[in-house]
Order: C-alpha cells, then structure tokens, then sequence
C-alpha cells in the first residue's frame, strides 16, 4: 500500500472570532468546523478550511484486508505570538475499520483526517502554522 498527501489538502482550521477559551473542531468527514459558544465560526471566515487528506492505492495484485491509523500529529500549532494545541486526531473513514480490497489493481482510497484546536483567553491573532506533518499509516492486516 501506497500512501501520499494530497496536495494543497493541509488541515486548515481557518480564521474564527474568539471570545473566550474554548475548543475548534474540524470534521474528518464533512470538512464541517463547530467551535464551541466562545469561539464563533461566521460562514463569511470559513475560506481556506477543510481536513487534511491522503490518498491509500494498492501496489501489485490480488486481494488484502488494512487499516488505517492517524500516527504522526503535531501537538501545537504556533505563530509568533503564541500557540495552540491540537489533538482528538480522527478519520473517516475511521482508523479501527477493516478496509476489504477484492482486487489491488487500479483501488485507490480517499481518508480526511480532522482534529480539535484548543484556543486559550486572549489568544494573540495571528497566522498559525505547524512544522509538524500529519502522517497516516496503513496497516495490513491480512494478505489472501
């Protein structure tokens, strides 16, 4: 199994309103943000957001069984100013699911990967970036 980023599809979180601490959380699945009540998510701020994604594609021939797991996750996100954390990595399709490929040949997968950003009081404005990559790894679990 082949797995590689997709370009231009960084887990963005985009710009909110903060008004006091509280939580960010980007959907794997929908791509969705829900902050809670004291940080506010106006549809005029979303551009630029959405999950990370990776492209899973088989090598070879024949049939296997995998699972996917979120491995390699930045703990922060830090601008000059300050930082933020982030954890609660999940995907979709979820992590513990067993994926059946009947033929390798020409299968590929699309997994999003979402997380939750934690935003302190007072959290300086500013552009907030990781060095830290997202990684997803393919377990296989079976080969027939």
């Amino acid at each position: 199994m082949i797995v590689v980023k997709e370009a231009g599809s960084d887990l963005r979180f985009g710009r909110m309103i903060v008004v006091s601490p509280g939580t960010l959380t980007m959907d794997p699945k929908t791509g969705a943000r829900s902050g809670t009540a004291s940080v506010v998510t106006p549809a005029s701020l979303s551009s630029s957001t959405g999950p990370a994604a990776f492209r899973v594609s088989c090598v070879g021939v024949g049939s296997l069984t995998y699972q996917v797991a979120v491995v390699s996750t930045p703990s922060s996100i830090n601008a000059t100013s300050g930082a933020m954390p982030i954890g609660n990595f999940l995907s979709f399709p979820a992590a513990s699911i067993d994926r059946q490929v009947s033929s390798c040949q020409g299968y590929s997968e699309i997994v999003t990967v979402g997380a939750t950003l934690t935003v302190g009081f007072s959290q300086p404005p500013g552009g907030y970036t990781s060095a830290a990559d997202i990684a997803l790894e393919v377990r296989i679990t079976a080969n027939h």
